[in-house]
């Protein structure tokens, strides 16, 4: 996962510490005025991978197909709407799967691919 970290300037050490545990860890800027301490900046992958969301194929067909005409403004609606209404399977996965289902309506509505369709 990507991070970014901050150190004042005077912190010499630990940023060459920071440095050695990150070797491809990116400078990106010096911030601060006359106002307040200046801070130097870096990115970095920590090395822990997200894990990503995913739904059943069959699910999202039904969720394509039955709930295409959902309009996808507001969360509570969106659930409301693709609510138990499918088949028992797709109420079951419902249940325990809520944020799913809402963010891969969603993430159509946007046209952006937050949600994995798996087999």
């Amino acid at each position: 996962m990507i991070k970014f970290k901050e150190f004042d300037v005077s912190d010499a050490e630990e940023m060459e510490q920071f440095q050695n545990e990150h070797p491809d860890a990116e400078f990106l800027q010096i911030t601060g005025g006359h106002m307040s301490r200046e801070k130097i900046w870096f990115k970095y992958d920590d090395g822990i991978k997200q894990p990503k969301l995913s739904i059943p194929k069959h699910i999202a067909e039904e969720l394509d197909t039955k709930f295409a005409d959902v309009h996808v403004l507001d969360l509570g609606y969106v659930l409301d709407q693709t609510g138990p209404y499918g088949s028992p399977e797709f109420d079951n996965y419902y249940f325990k799967n809520q944020d799913t289902i809402a963010a891969y309506m969603i993430s159509k509505a946007l046209g952006v691919n937050l949600v994995e369709v798996t087999e």
